[in-house]
């Protein structure tokens, strides 16, 4: 059963115009972050979007989560359109659907201690009857991120606490509300690589135990490979490819994919890094004039066609939770792939 349906989403920034043209009444010019992006989240599914920085991944999360509002498309929670519900309507939904935030020194009031914390969602969403209760929820909180004993961390702030940590405070914080789906935003990068696997082996544990569902963004296959059921790849504002977790590792059909593939290090020091299939980097700011496929100006394989029309993501193979799908209109560099037709 899906718990999240999103239907051609989109979110734009208006750029800041001069004088002049303000007063020559033009339109503004908009940064088109998240441009057309369809997805489904299942109950007990964790699905990763995946792309370089700048590329509308972030974007994407918070417009999911009524963080930044949406310009135009569908969001359904349980069959509930949710896009443009007040504020005041949303509050109720809003604990059903929480975000654990890349930066665990920045998420934390560095003034509170850890129970001060966890106590103020409590006491946000009213959880909790009397003292005893709020405690109790706390202490359970932080003995299921591995926080054991609670005591040893209940005064603590989280400056005398480590980045791994402090990430588990954050989770305990998210788990309290009992979430249906939360939104890992990068959240094991700015942690130690020897710290990273306790984490995300958290989170499939509560993915198994609460069946909660996750959006894991991220802009390494590895960790993705490890925790994703099905993965996007996102290129600045829109879905590339999408498909199962071992079919976009073993079968890679976008130009894209390949490269962020081919850009994983190999853990052995004599091999030396790989020459990328494609060259420069994400340049947001092309985003605000789209007249063709926005991955050919770096693609291998650019053809005329590819600068005049933009291509639609279309159905390689398979169905359902087992589809693949590509937006590329050249396909003659994958003869593995025959497009439906």
């Amino acid at each position: 059963m899906s718990i999240l349906e999103i239907n051609n989403l989109k979110t734009h920034f208006a750029q800041r115009q001069g004088f002049l043209r303000k007063l020559a009444g033009k339109e503004p010019d908009y940064i088109r972050a998240v441009d057309g992006v369809d997805l489904d989240l299942d109950e007990g599914e964790v699905l990763g979007i995946v792309g370089e920085s700048g590329c509308g991944k972030s974007t994407l999360s918070r417009t999911i989560l009524k963080l930044i509002k949406s310009t135009s498309g569908s969001m359904r929670y349980r069959g509930t359109e949710i896009s443009d519900m007040p504020e005041s309507d949303f509050k109720p939904y809003r604990r059903k659907m929480q975000m654990i935030f890349q930066d665990p020194f920045g998420s934390l009031n560095p003034r509170r201690k850890v129970a001060e914390i966890l106590g103020e969602t409590i006491d946000i969403h009213e959880l909790a009857e009397n003292q005893e209760e709020r405690k109790q929820m706390i202490e359970k909180s932080l003995s299921e991120v591995g926080l054991d004993p609670p005591g040893e961390f209940w005064e603590k702030y989280p400056g005398l606490l480590s980045g791994g940590q402090l990430q588990r405070v954050s989770m305990a914080r998210v788990l309290i509300l009992q979430p249906d789906f939360v939104v890992a935003d990068e959240p094991v990068s700015m942690l130690d690589v020897s710290v990273r696997i306790g984490i995300l082996d958290l989170l499939l544990q509560l993915r198994k135990k609460y069946s909660i569902s996750f959006i894991y963004i991220t802009h390494d296959l590895a960790t993705a490979r490890y925790v994703c059921d099905r993965i996007n790849i996102m290129y600045l504002g829109r879905f590339v490819e999408s498909g199962t977790t071992e079919t976009i590792l073993k079968k890679p059909a976008h130009p894209y994919t390949r490269a962020l593939i081919s850009a994983v290090p190999v853990p052995n020091p004599d091999v030396g890094a790989p020459e990328l299939p494609i060259k420069g980097y994400v340049n947001p700011e092309g985003l605000t004039d789209i007249t063709g496929c926005r991955f050919a100006p770096r693609c291998p394989y650019t053809e005329e066609a590819c600068k005049r029309e933009e291509p639609e993501c279309t159905s390689i193979y398979g169905s359902g939770k087992q589809e693949h799908r590509i937006a590329c209109r050249n396909l003659a560099h994958l003869p593995e792939f025959v497009p439906r037709g």
